[in-house]
């Protein structure tokens, strides 16, 4: 049988196998000074002492990702001129009727128009 090494955890005092079971592991080494279950009270002791510090970080975090772009609006009339456009194309393709090819070639000028006027506002 292969010999384990063992760690003990600074703060509990008891001796664990050198595994990922028990201890953390940063870049490949494994952090002897804590065993996981201390690591997880004592970071949960460390929030509830700093809890506005944390509040504060998370609401700036979800201020930052959940925030819409300026250009939201405009980003979204693009997006669903483009969707026209492609849908009146296959459409195209697949009508014989001179009649309906009129009618789609109208529609497809009219939603490139409209996507045009979205690209002129980004300037």
């Amino acid at each position: 049988m292969t010999d384990i090494k063992k760690a003990d955890c600074k703060v509990c005092k008891v001796f664990f196998p050198l595994t990922k079971k028990y201890f953390y592991v940063t870049n490949g080494k494994l952090k002897t000074s804590k065993c996981k279950s201390c690591k997880i009270k004592a970071s949960a002791e460390y929030r509830k002492k700093h809890h506005e510090k944390y509040t504060k970080y998370a609401r700036e975090w979800i201020n930052k990702y959940n925030k819409k772009p300026e250009n939201y609006e405009r980003l979204k009339k693009r997006r669903k001129y483009v969707f026209q456009i492609k849908k009146y194309k296959t459409h195209l393709q697949k009508t014989n009727d001179p009649v309906k090819i009129e009618q789609i070639k109208k529609n497809i000028e009219k939603f490139q128009a409209l996507h045009a006027t979205t690209l002129l506002k980004n300037m």
